[in-house]
């Protein structure tokens, strides 16, 4: 299961979050790559209802109070 899902039902939009925590800053950006990968290789976007017309996927690492997002592209 993906850590977050938000759903727009009236605009028909949805909006997955993978989140990855880590203890080094300079770990962030693969820890955001493995959070996408972890969307796309479990197919979390399948889990959404049929009449979605927008599916966006962000994997985030975090390290303190700092974070990296990326943005899931097919």
């Amino acid at each position: 299961r993906p850590d977050m899902v938000l759903k727009d039902r009236d605009n028909r939009r949805a909006l997955i979050i993978e989140a990855k925590r880590v203890d080094d800053e300079s770990k962030l950006p693969k820890a955001a790559d493995e959070a996408t990968k972890q969307i796309k290789d479990l197919q979390y976007a399948r889990s959404i209802p049929n009449g979605y017309r927008t599916i966006l996927c962000y994997g985030v690492a975090f390290c303190e109070k700092n974070c990296l997002v990326k943005l899931l592209r097919d």
